[in-house]
């Protein structure tokens, strides 16, 4: 599309398809009266289009170019070329454009329609694009896409049984991660020297099972450990994740089964990763690439975690023994309920961990209560 800047201004000005056709006659040495009654149209269209007033039609273009000796399209291309020009000179369509775009790569990063029904958007492209950036404390999308290259540092305890979409474990990751950011905990420093006591305070929240997610939030932020309950995203089979974000760790927790056995386990397993593999150095480390590559390292380190779980709910009480005298599963409630109160645990903790041993998690559904 030709275009032509005035002297001393630095704005573009597009040549309009009726100049052109003034050009063309001129050059030809035809009036706008020859040239309507060649195309047997009235010539106030000929001088209407010429005068910006009218725009070329595809019977105009046709006739037009069979007239002057052009292809018969030529006119009504050069309408639509200098249209689209126009359009992109308007900052309110490059503002549409840029939203556009982001929003499409922001399809291919993460979950959108979580982000929508989480925020509760409409169908506004712009608007959904707005709200997504200022959440995450971007204004564009390579800060997104940089930002969500730094948020998958840390541990997640999740189903092996189950495949999950990548799209959605970084979604829920950043938002985690995002709010675990705006979670004051009033200066206080985590201290694994206090494990022991906090251990001690999560068993009796456990056992009580009473408000229990807000006694625990309440625990852990006293240790200087954030904790935040967020949902999972469609089926993403993830229970827990931890990591550090500056001097202190969070804990993250989907609460994907309502049960207090469940809570708990993902809850201790969590807090083995921080004691046992996690430090602040890792929050600026990118892991999550590493537990796909290096998957015998990330099972071992979640075996560990497994392990300091039970041991952190069990103690030193005869769990094994216990295996032992439940092995008919259906007879064995009374035995459960006997060793839970003998030791000090919550009874639907002591049931998980035989149905767990033995895989059979359809027995002792009596025993197992929700989060209390």
């Amino acid at each position: 599309m030709p275009r032509f800047t005035a002297q001393g201004e630095q704005k573009n000005f597009l040549v309009h398809p009726g100049d052109q056709l003034l050009q063309e006659l001129n050059v030809r040495n035809l009036t706008q009266k020859d040239i309507a009654y060649a195309i047997d149209k009235p010539t106030p269209l000929i001088n209407e289009i010429i005068n910006h007033k009218r725009r070329f039609s595809a019977e105009t273009s046709a006739l037009l170019g069979v007239a002057l000796g052009m292809a018969q399209d030529y006119w009504i291309n050069l309408q639509s070329q200098y249209e689209l020009a126009c359009i992109t000179e308007e900052k309110s369509y490059n503002e549409k454009v840029e939203f556009i775009q982001a929003w499409n790569r922001l399809k291919e990063i993460i979950n959108i329609s979580a982000l929508k029904k989480r925020f509760n958007l409409e169908d506004d492209t712009p608007q959904c694009v707005k709200t997504i950036f200022d959440y995450f404390g971007v204004t564009n999308v390579e800060e997104f896409e940089q930002k969500a290259a730094r948020v998958s540092s840390g541990y997640f305890r999740k189903s092996g049984k189950r495949t999950m979409d990548p799209k959605d474990l970084l979604t829920w990751a950043m938002v985690v991660k995002r709010e675990s950011e705006e979670k004051e905990i009033e200066g206080r420093k985590f201290n694994k020297n206090c494990e022991t006591q906090l251990l001690r305070e999560l068993n009796g929240i456990f056992l009580k099972n009473i408000s229990t997610v807000e006694q625990t939030a309440s625990v852990l932020e006293k240790y200087g450990i954030r904790f935040i309950l967020e949902k999972k995203i469609d089926q993403m089979p993830v229970d827990g994740y931890s990591f550090w974000i500056g001097t202190n760790p969070t804990i993250a927790m989907t609460g994907r089964f309502n049960r207090i056995d469940n809570f708990a386990f993902t809850l201790m397993h969590e807090i083995g990763h921080l004691m046992k593999h996690l430090s602040p150095k890792d929050g600026c480390r990118d892991s999550l690439d590493f537990y796909m590559s290096d998957a015998n390292e990330y099972e071992a380190r979640e075996n560990e975690a497994d392990e300091y779980a039970v041991q952190s709910l069990m103690g030193k009480t005869p769990i094994e023994e216990l295996f032992s005298r439940c092995r008919n599963l259906y007879a064995s409630e009374k035995e459960v309920e006997s060793f839970a109160k003998e030791n000090n645990i919550n009874k639907s903790i002591v049931a998980g961990q035989i149905r767990h041993h033995y895989k059979a998690y359809s027995v002792l559904s009596g025993l197992i209560a929700p989060i209390g």
